[in-house]
This record gives C-alpha cells, structure tokens and sequence, in this order.
C-alpha cells in the first residue's frame, strides 16, 4: 500500500520524518536527490529533537561515499554537541524506495511539488 493511499491524519509525524531521514541516507551518493531534498526540508522543524539533528548533520556533511556516511554522520552530531543521538534506525528495516520517499515528503509537507 502507497503512503499517499491513506489519510495523512493517521500517519504518526515521527514515521514520515524517519522514513524521509532514512532515504536521505540511502540515497546520499545521489547529488541532485539530495539537493532537491534537504531544498524541500529547509524550512521543515521536525518534530523529533533527534531528527532535527540528524537533518542539520546531513546538510552540513560534504558529498561523501555513502559506505562511510555513518561515520561522518556520528563525527558530525558529536561536534555539533549531541554524541548521545540514536542512528539505529537509518540502518533498520528495508531501504525507503524514492516513491516511499515522495509519498512521506506530500505528506509531511502537503505543500510540496516533489520533483516537479
């Protein structure tokens, strides 16, 4: 079943942003994704304190091999001040496909023309 298939209303906030964070991470080798993504997320205050985190950590790290992102990522967070953020889930589970991401991006942000 397609995200965008159910009312947004009963899809947990939390869910979407770690499905969005996750693409994010499986699909970092990808330049022109990741720009348009984190264009879209700019504006975006995530709900949870660790996701709003991990999203700044992101935006800051150059373009790097997504086999050594995890690494880059915790060295990040670390200098940002947060070591004690949990990164578990970026590698739980299978990985966000670029509809699964479109469909937790319209929904998160309704206002979104995705890949228009």
């Amino acid at each position: 079943m397609s995200l965008s298939s159910a009312d947004p209303l009963d899809h947990d906030t939390a869910a979407l942003e770690r499905t969005i964070l996750c693409a994010l991470c499986h699909h970092f080798d990808d330049l022109a994704f990741r720009r348009k993504a984190i264009a879209r997320l700019r504006q975006y205050r995530f709900t949870v304190r660790d996701h709003q985190c991990i999203f700044d950590a992101l935006c800051s790290i150059p373009h790097r091999p997504g086999a050594t992102l995890r690494q880059h990522l915790l060295q990040r967070l670390i200098t940002m001040g947060f070591p004690d953020v949990d990164l578990a889930f970026l590698q739980q589970g299978p990985q966000p496909s670029m509809d699964h991401f479109r469909d937790a991006l319209q929904l998160l942000l309704p206002s979104s023309l995705w890949l228009t």
